[in-house]
């Protein structure tokens, strides 16, 4: 993707700068985000910021978000897929273990691209009116649990960062896993890849029934 970004930009340099310094502003605005006391409307406040933090105009920042952020990632997707995760959601299915998404982003779109979109029962955006508040909040994961009809006692949830996921879980009452985590707590269980959870799955049975 970042050789992709150097192409594009090759013979407008200024551009490109700008660019950069938009996504990342963006990415920087949705973590400071997550400390919002209130539901609210994330993009919305997300493009605000992003524009009064730069400096450019609207049109500027949401063509950039657009073409870098929402569409230009799904050309890269499909070779992002972590090694076992196809065989795990299939592993899953098999033993009627219902799966749902719960994402910051909108992930619809991803899903498709990844050719995963009719493998989750449910999808949750955490910026969908509804919601409106990002993890580790855990409104969206109790909306996605609600949806599957799935108590929290017989879920798990299954996320890739410590800071973010294992929180959101607790709050909402579900047992958190961090794939790929450096870090060890004794708050959530730890595993290196898919193959490990699907290990993990198995010992616990029928007690939990739900990966989000």
């Amino acid at each position: 993707m970042g050789l992709h970004l150097l192409r594009r930009f090759a013979y407008q340099p200024q551009k490109g700068m700008l660019a950069i310094r938009v996504l990342r502003t963006h990415r920087r605005i949705l973590e400071s985000l997550r400390l919002e006391p209130e539901p609210c409307d994330i993009a919305q406040l997300q493009l605000q910021y992003c524009c009064s933090q730069t400096g450019i105009d609207k049109a500027t920042v949401i063509g950039i978000i657009t073409e870098l952020f929402c569409k230009m990632p799904t050309i890269f997707l499909p070779g992002c897929i972590k090694p076992g995760l196809e065989d795990f959601i299939s592993a899953a299915q098999k033993r009627g273990i219902l799966l749902g998404i719960v994402s910051d982003y909108p992930a619809i779109a991803k899903l498709k691209a990844l050719g995963l979109d009719n493998k989750f029962a449910v999808v949750v955006s955490a910026g969908h009116p509804s919601i409106g508040r990002l993890k580790p909040h855990p409104l969206a994961l109790l909306n996605c649990l609600q949806q599957l009809q799935i108590s929290p006692s017989e879920s798990i949830y299954v996320g890739d960062r410590h800071d973010v996921d294992a929180p959101c879980a607790l709050r909402a009452g579900v047992h958190p896993v961090v794939i790929g985590a450096k870090r060890r707590d004794a708050t959530y269980s730890c595993v290196v890849n898919y193959a490990e959870l699907d290990r993990l799955c198995w010992q616990a049975g029928g007690r939990h029934r739900v990966s989000a």
